[in-house]
């Protein structure tokens, strides 16, 4: 009798194991500058995460940016984690990118700053930047965030 249910032990220890290493719940993709412009970048982009079915964001940053690179930092965070959940972060570097952001409707005051993307890769209008929050520490930028990439209803 046990011989015959150690192959069903089995495939329930491989189940349990594979939920704990299940893929994350959100994407990020950093945008290399390729030559195209930066409006044709983003569309593609939509097009990746509506077949990924998650919902496309922008994030402006740089690497010389203190509040972007503690974002970033703060990524391994679940609260972080959470507030990310079913998005496709399309990550700009402002230095690559600067020149085309007028063309793509991109207002940048502040970095790091959000935008959400329709699924056609158009700016829905809908954005946030670091003023969200005083200190870039989870506890603080998770809440805000969550609520910016909440789904509409």
């Amino acid at each position: 009798m046990l011989q015959k249910l150690a192959p069903l032990f089995v495939l329930l220890t491989l189940a349990a194991c594979h939920r704990g290493s299940a893929p994350p719940q959100y994407r990020i993709v950093d945008l290399a500058p390729t030559g195209g412009s930066l409006t044709d970048a983003l569309a593609r982009e939509a097009v990746q995460a509506r077949q990924a079915g998650l919902r496309p964001y922008v994030e402006v940053g740089a690497a010389w940016c203190l509040p972007c690179r503690r974002l970033k930092a703060a990524l391994v965070d679940p609260r972080m984690q959470e507030a990310l959940a079913g998005t496709y972060l399309i990550r700009v570097d402002y230095d690559a990118w600067e020149k085309q952001f007028a063309a793509a409707n991109l207002k940048v005051t502040h970095i790091p700053v959000f935008f959400e993307l329709a699924q056609d890769g158009h700016l829905t209008g809908k954005t946030i930047d670091s003023e969200a929050w005083v200190n870039d520490v989870p506890e603080e930028m998770a809440p805000a965030l969550k609520t910016f990439f909440a789904p509409r209803s």
